[in-house]
Order: C-alpha cells, then structure tokens, then sequence
C-alpha cells in the first residue's frame, strides 16, 4: 500500500532557493542559544534578509542577508518569525550541496524543501506567534 503524506495547499508569497552551503553561517547561528529566525523578503532590496535572535533583550541578534547573486530563485515578498530551534534542526538535516527550497508568507508555515535522488523532502514549521505586552 503506497501512503502520501497529504499537504496543505498554501499560496505563499516569498520564495527563495539556495544551496545549503551559503546558508551555512546562519545555519551556525541557530544552533546556540537562540529563541527566534525571523525571515523577510522585500521587492525593493532583492535580497532575503535572515535574522536570529537570543532571549530577551535580543542582544545576540545576527543578521545575514543572500542576494539574488547568491541565490537560484529569489522571489515575493514577507516577513515571518520562526523558532530557530524548529528551523536549525530541518536546516541541518539537508545535505550541504542541497538545493533548498524556502518557501514563505507572512503568519504562514515555512516550508523548506529538497531533493534528493527520486524523493522530494519537504518539512513545514509553524510560525512563532509573539504576545505583546
């Protein structure tokens, strides 16, 4: 018997791929003692912008941005917070010469996907909803 895995069809509006290797700093960056990724893509700056934050205070913030020269497909626009743990532990699952593909919308799971021989992996985090105070 030949089971899928059933999807939710989601329209995301931000779309990047990249080889893992250029992902590589924030891939380190997540695996301390962080609480939170926050990803945004804007028109504007053909850039993704990779920001992960510490506990409170944020004061051991790293940013990393890719340009469209360091990716294969850069596209959309959104911002959208995930924890980092969630993130690093799918990040370092997906081999280095990977091609992943993270696709994104604002309050939307992150979808990050790749492929490898005849199967497409593909893994969702929820967003990290924030309580303001």
């Amino acid at each position: 018997m030949d089971v899928k895995p059933k999807f939710a069809e989601l329209e995301y509006t931000a779309e990047c791929i990249a080889q893992m290797s250029s992902l590589t700093p924030l891939i380190q960056a997540t695996s301390g003692d962080v609480r939170r990724l926050e990803i945004g893509l804007a028109q504007t700056e053909d850039a993704i912008v990779m920001d992960v934050h510490g506990g409170e205070g944020d004061i051991d913030a790293v940013s990393m941005t890719l340009k469209t020269e360091d990716c294969l497909l850069l596209e959309g626009e959104a911002k959208a917070a995930f924890s980092a743990e969630k993130v690093y532990d799918i990040w370092k699952a997906i081999p280095q010469d990977a091609e992943a593909d993270m696709q994104f919308s604002t309050d939307y799971p992150l979808q990050v996907s790749y492929s490898t021989g005849d199967a497409t992996m593909r893994f969702m985090v929820a967003p990290r909803v924030e309580v303001q105070r």
